[in-house]
């Protein structure tokens, strides 16, 4: 019987000292997750960092982005200014134009200023079917020129133009509204045109005859912007 004792606590000590190695191997198997662990923190870390560099380089194209709107709208602004400037300088020419196009010959007389403009619309009975934002359209009108027929030198007209390096329907449309008011406010004829370098394809074919109102095109010369 003692031999069997001592048999079966053999065994079992064999067992505790396999479950201690089990242990062991647990043990050093924690030890390897833990480092897992900061290993993964460490990645995180890194991820992190990487975020906020790519939400550092988002702000920056953002901000890039909005510099490069602003700075086009300027030069579109820019370029806008000088081409009704050109415009201004060859009102005569556009006036000649604008004759040729309507079967007159038209001289200009002068160039109407925003004051004669509120004037003429001030000396109009009634304002009230006529916006405020079209009056202010009118009032600031690119240019506006009051001419006379060479062959019936009392017969006084208009030419409403507006100028842009690159014209487009919004251009034709305040044309012919600006056109539109002076009709109403001086009982006489005035003839819409716009000028420019370009005219894009959406407002074509709106222009020389090609729309429900005669509009003129005049295309400006690059070279006489003096960009």
């Amino acid at each position: 019987m003692d031999q069997r004792f001592d048999g079966i606590d053999q065994r079992l000590d064999g067992m505790d000292q396999r479950f201690d190695g089990i242990d062991q191997r647990l043990d050093g198997m924690d030890q390897r997750f833990d480092g897992m662990d900061q290993r993964f923190d460490g990645v995180d870390q890194k991820f992190d960092g990487v975020d906020q560099r790519f939400d550092s380089l988002e702000r920056d194209v953002k901000a890039i982005h909005g510099i490069t709107r602003r700075q086009q709208t300027d030069f579109q602004n820019f370029r806008g200014n000088f081409a009704e400037s050109a415009a201004r300088k060859q009102a005569g020419f556009i006036a000649g134009e604008v004759g040729k196009f309507v079967g007159k010959r038209l001289l200009p007389n002068r160039r109407l200023t925003p004051n004669d403009l509120m004037a003429m619309a001030a000396a109009a009975n009634d304002l009230s079917h006529i916006s405020d934002n079209r009056l202010l359209s009118f009032y600031s009108a690119d240019v506006v020129i009051e001419m006379h027929d060479r062959l019936h030198p009392a017969e006084v007209c208009y030419v409403a133009i507006e100028a842009s390096y690159t014209c487009d329907p919004s251009d034709i449309a305040r044309a012919i509204d600006h056109a539109t008011l002076l009709r109403e406010f001086t009982r006489k004829d005035a003839y819409p045109a716009v000028a420019g370098v370009r005219i894009n394809e959406a407002a074509r074919d709106s222009v020389n005859g090609g729309g429900e109102e005669p509009v003129l095109w005049y295309e400006l010369e690059e070279e006489a912007l003096d960009i």
